[in-house]
C-alpha cells in the first residue's frame, strides 16, 4: 500500500522537483477538518515530520497550505487533499480512498503523501504559475489492511438501565454493565451483569407477600455485525441465569432463599457514536424460560397460593453509556 502511494505522489510531482533535491524547502501550515475517527492533524504533523527528518510546519504565514478532508459514504472512507500556494492560489487536489471500514488504514499512506508533496524546493513553489480553470482531481484506491479482512471495533464497554417484562415482578427495573469482545470479521462475544431492583408480590388484601430482589448474567454470542464506521448492530443469541432471592413477609412463618432462572433467546444490541470514543448503547431481546420456580404461600392445609413465577418468555432492553475503542 506504501508502495502505491507513493508512486501516486511521486508521479503528481513535476519534473522540475527532482532537479534540485538540496534546495530550501517551504513552511507549511496544516490546516485539517477533524474528523473524530480519523488521524488528528497534530498526530498527522508528527508523522509526516517522522518521514521528512525534520518539521516543515508553521502556525502563521506559509509558503504551502494543505487542507485536508475526511468523509464517508456507504462503501469507504475518503480524504482529500488540497494544496495552495501563497494568496490561497490552488495547485492541485489529490484523494486517498480506502475500501476498509476504519478511517485509521488512510495514516500512513496520508503521511507518505504529504511528506511527497511538500518535500520540493521553495524555489518551485513561489515560480509555479497560476493555473485557470478546475484543478484536476487525482484519486487513488487503498484496498482495506491485512488481505481485505474486514475491522472495526475491538472493545466495547457500556453501563446503563434495563428493564425486563417477565423475568422480574413488572416493572422490573434495574442496572446493567456489559463488556463486549470483536471477534475476527464482523462476530463478537459479550458478558454483561444486571442487579435488578427489589419488587414485592403481596396477596391481595392481606398485607403478606414476598420481596423478590434479582442478579442476573448473561453471555451473548453475535455472528455479525451491520457496521457503518461510526456505529454498528449485532443480532445476538444469549444465555442468561438470574439468581432470584425471595424473602416472605407478614406470614404466621416466613421463608427465604434463592432460587434460579435459566434463559435463552435472541435479540439485538448496537452502539451510535456521539464523539471518539463515547456513544450510547441500546439492546432489545426475548428470552425463553428453561427453568423457572414458583413463588407463594402454602396454607397449614397444604394448598398452594402462588404469587409470582417468571413468565415463560421475557423481554429485555436496555440503554447506556458505551466506550469503543477501535481496533488498531
Amino acid at each position: 500500500m506504501r508502495v502505491r502511494a507513493a508512486a501516486f505522489a511521486l508521479g503528481c510531482a513535476s519534473s522540475s522537483i527532482a532537479a534540485e533535491g538540496e534546495a530550501a524547502r517551504p513552511s507549511v501550515r496544516l490546516e485539517v477538518q477533524e474528523r473524530a475517527d480519523c488521524t488528528a492533524g497534530a498526530s498527522l504533523e508528527k508523522l509526516v515530520s517522522a518521514r521528512l527528518g525534520r518539521s516543515p510546519f508553521v502556525q502563521g504565514g506559509a509558503d504551502l497550505v494543505v487542507r485536508l478532508e475526511y468523509s464517508r459514504d456507504a462503501e469507504r472512507y475518503l480524504a482529500r487533499i488540497q494544496l495552495y500556494a501563497p494568496r490561497s492560489r490552488p495547485l492541485g487536489v489529490r484523494e486517498l480512498r480506502t475500501a476498509g471500514p476504519r478511517c485509521a488504514e488512510l495514516e500512513e499512506s496520508l503521511a507518505l503523501v504529504v511528506a511527497l508533496l511538500v518535500d520540493v524546493p521553495r524555489s518551485t513553489v513561489l515560480d509555479e504559475p497560476e493555473q485557470s480553470g478546475p484543478m484536476p482531481t487525482r484519486t487513488l484506491y487503498l484496498p482495506p489492511e491485512d488481505g481485505g479482512e474486514e475491522r472495526g471495533p475491538a472493545l466495547t464497554f457500556s453501563f446503563g438501565g434495563v428493564a425486563s417484562a417477565g423475568l422480574v415482578p413488572f416493572p422490573g427495573l434495574g442496572v446493567e454493565g456489559l463488556a463486549l469482545v470483536h471477534g475476527p470479521g464482523r462476530t463478537a462475544f459479550g458478558v454483561s451483569l444486571a442487579w435488578w431492583a427489589a419488587r414485592r408480590e403481596e396477596r391481595p388484601g392481606a398485607g403478606a407477600g414476598t420481596e423478590i430482589r434479582a442478579l442476573s448474567v448473561a453471555t451473548d454470542l453475535c455472528p455479525w455485525r451491520l457496521d457503518s464506521g461510526d456505529h454498528f448492530l449485532h443480532p445476538c443469541a444469549s444465555v442468561r441465569v438470574t439468581r432470584l432471592g425471595y424473602a416472605g413477609f407478614g406470614f404466621d412463618s416466613n421463608r427465604s432463599g434463592d432460587s434460579l432462572v435459566l434463559g435463552m433467546g435472541v435479540g439485538v444490541l448496537g452502539f451510535l457514536r456521539l464523539s471518539g470514543p463515547v456513544g450510547l448503547t441500546a439492546s432489545l431481546a426475548a428470552e425463553g424460560a428453561v427453568l423457572r420456580d414458583r413463588f407463594g404461600h402454602q396454607s397449614g392445609a397444604g394448598d398452594f397460593e402462588p404469587l409470582f413465577r417468571p413468565a415463560p418468555v421475557s423481554v429485555l432492553a436496555s440503554l447506556g453509556i458505551g466506550l469503543s475503542f477501535p481496533e488498531r
